[in-house]
């Protein structure tokens, strides 16, 4: 007993199977890719409605062709 330690606490840690944050870049990716659709729709919509704010007002300068082109 002169100066040996017990095997158990040289090589084996008491580690956990898993850590608390061990999958935690699931999370940032979920909540990368919602917020990123977000921005899309919101992008989109914009778009959309310029767009068609746009068709209304050549429509107001030229009548016989936004009776065909309405949407």
């Amino acid at each position: 007993k002169l100066g040996m330690t017990p095997l158990k606490s040289l090589g084996s840690k008491n580690e956990p199977k898993h850590k608390p944050y061990d999958n935690a870049y699931f999370f940032i990716l979920f909540v990368m890719l919602f917020y990123s659709f977000l921005a899309l729709t919101v992008f989109f919509g914009y778009v959309r409605s310029k767009k068609l704010i746009l068709n209304v007002s050549v429509c107001r300068l030229n009548t016989r062709i936004c009776a065909t082109n309405v949407l």
